[in-house]
Formats: C-alpha cells, structure tokens, sequence
C-alpha cells in the first residue's frame, strides 16, 4: 500500500522515461553497456536474444 508519505517521497525522484531496448541500435547498447559497467560482448549477447 502505498501511503502518503510514499509518495511525497516519490515527488522528489527524477523523472526517468524508460526507453525500450529495441529502440537501441547494436553500437548504442554497446556504449550503454559499457557505461553502466558491462563488457561490450554482452551486446552481441542481447541482440541474439532479442532477435532470435
């Protein structure tokens, strides 16, 4: 349940828009990856699993 307090809390978060993996081309979930601290192989690895 979510209380009044919650969501003042929630209030103050950034507001993140989520955007959908399959918008990425291969070379931009490398960056990505490789940003958020993942080796660039893994990309190969999501794109044979999204487009399998």
């Amino acid at each position: 349940m979510i209380t009044a307090e919650k969501k003042k809390k929630n209030k103050f978060l950034p507001n993140f828009e989520k955007q959908s993996i399959y918008s990425l081309r291969y070379d931009e979930m490398q960056q990505w990856l490789i940003d958020h601290g993942q080796q660039k192989f893994r990309a190969k690895q999501i794109f044979e699993w999204l487009y399998q």
